[in-house]
């Protein structure tokens, strides 16, 4: 694969550019119907448009939704944000003056110079710095829920993984240490983007009562009036509070002055939104992984005893555990926190490879099918931490986050959350699936899931055992694991 360095900027299409494959269309042909088919099943559907080529749509001749893979793609794309929207808006109608319209108006929403700005102001707010002012309030929390994982024995990793991220976020962004409110930010939340792409809001946009549409329209009601009343208590008046709500009420933009309360809702819950399903998830699957694989387990527990010596990680600790980082980058290549990456709209036609994308289309990139590349990562199915000693594969190769200048911005602190984390539970545990585990995964909005029940124990590292108990599930189409077929 060309170098990242030296790839092409979007180009125009060539003469005798020719339209990308595409499956056999189905009946119902349009933009719509092949976004239903998408979200339906997307891990399904990006596997199979791989086999295509690096560029490819779901119905042939349909050219409203385009497939880019690889790393030539992802930074022609990404790194040119004036040729390439971001669209992020609700695949569905949305009444004028409804709360929908209002949350998902945040920062991932905006283009051109309001995008500059509104990054701009929010950037100190997820700075390295602020991180470092969380990780007492990460440490604490953590350690609580680690407590009480150890006393009940046996834990379903999902909700358990949910709690404690809930609760992590709500003191990083809220400066809460209400429980009931972190359990309501992360109900709605995970409500909203289950509705948010449901293939019956998609296809049935109608507010009638008990219909998906509905649902979504009330939840995005409940969403906004639970983060207004944070702001509400909380005042724009400065005080102790070091959170992100409090940082971005006091943002001010010297041109437009102070952010609105309908701006700092809509960051707010951006930022909720983007960062709770993915910690869950690169936490749980990063602990999943290492149950199949226990020397890297004991390999990175050791590394733990030697760089910190039982004292608490902390965010200088980080640089020392590179066997740590490589367990998790390597969790996120191959199963990565956001699958694909909504969405991108070309302002102008434009070419990837020999292939002419139209404008105003709708183009999907997939971190998961980046990751998958063998000339960039050998014997990709392969869970190997070792793979990350040395360079790395360059930004647009692998991009758990996203990339380019619209690079996740929480992507900071989702990392030094999970590292923080990771490296707690691995001092003083091992996971360990019990027998008859599954692992199946499904995505929600963008993001990857467990679907079922994912029951874990956490074994204290000296009662440790060393044999592998193998679980089932579709992860097997993502990774090659332990006594599975080659």
């Amino acid at each position: 694969m060309t170098p990242a360095s030296t790839l092409p900027a979007a180009a125009d299409p060539p003469a005798g550019a020719t339209p990308p494959p595409g499956n056999r269309p189905w009946p119902l042909v349009g933009g719509r119907a092949d976004l239903l088919r998408f979200f339906a099943d997307p891990i399904h559907h990006l596997l199979a448009l791989e086999r295509l080529g690096p560029v490819a749509t779901l119905s042939a001749g349909n050219r409203s939704l385009v497939f880019a893979f690889g790393a030539e793609h992802n930074r022609t794309v990404l790194s040119d944000p004036a040729a390439f929207h971001n669209a992020v808006e609700v695949p569905v109608p949305l009444p004028p003056g409804s709360a929908a319209t209002r949350i998902f108006r945040g920062v991932m929403s905006m283009n051109g110079d309001e995008h500059r700005r509104h990054r701009r102001l929010l950037l100190p707010v997820v700075s390295k710095a602020a991180v470092a002012t969380y990780a007492d309030d990460i440490g604490e929390v953590t350690r609580r829920h680690l407590d009480r994982w150890a006393r009940e024995g046996t834990v379903d990793l999902g909700p358990a993984s949910v709690s404690m991220t809930s609760e992590v976020l709500m003191r990083c962004l809220f400066d809460s240490e209400d429980s009931g409110e972190g359990a309501a930010v992360a109900h709605l939340g995970t409500r909203l983007l289950g509705l948010f792409t449901s293939p019956w809001t998609l296809l049935l946009p109608v507010r009638l009562p008990g219909l998906p549409y509905t649902r979504f329209l009330e939840t995005c009601e409940q969403v906004e009036g639970l983060v207004r009343r944070m702001i509400a208590a909380r005042g724009r008046q400065p005080g102790v509070h070091r959170d992100v709500l409090s940082l971005v009420l006091r943002a001010r933009d010297p041109e437009e002055g102070d952010l609105t309360d309908d701006q700092v809702i809509a960051h707010l819950v951006s930022m909720a939104l983007a960062g709770h399903d993915p910690v869950t998830a690169a936490l749980s699957m990063t602990l999943v992984l290492l149950s199949q694989h226990p020397a890297a387990a004991g390999a990175v527990g050791e590394e733990l005893d030697a760089a910190l010596r039982g004292a608490d990680p902390t965010p200088e600790d980080l640089h020392r555990l590179p066997l740590l980082d490589g367990v998790l980058q390597e969790a996120m290549r191959l199963l990565p926190p956001i699958v694909h990456l909504l969405f991108r709209r070309p302002q102008a036609p434009c070419a990837l490879g020999p292939h002419e994308v139209p404008a105003g289309s709708t183009l999907i990139l997939s971190p998961l099918v980046t990751h998958r590349d063998p000339q960039v990562f050998p014997d990709p199915l392969r869970f190997d931490p070792l793979r990350w000693q040395g360079a790395g594969p360059g930004p647009y190769a692998y991009l758990p986050f996203g990339a380019g200048p619209r690079t996740c911005l929480g992507a900071g602190l989702s990392q030094a959350i999970l590292r923080l984390q990771l490296a707690q539970i691995l001092q003083r545990f091992r996971p360990e699936v019990v027998p008859g585990a599954r692992v199946d995964l499904a995505v929600r909005a963008a993001n990857l899931v467990s679907r079922g029940p994912l029951p874990m124990r956490l074994v204290p590292r000296a009662r440790a055992r060393t044999t592998v108990e193998p679980i089932g599930g579709d992860i097997h189409r993502l990774v090659r694991l332990p006594g599975a077929a080659a």
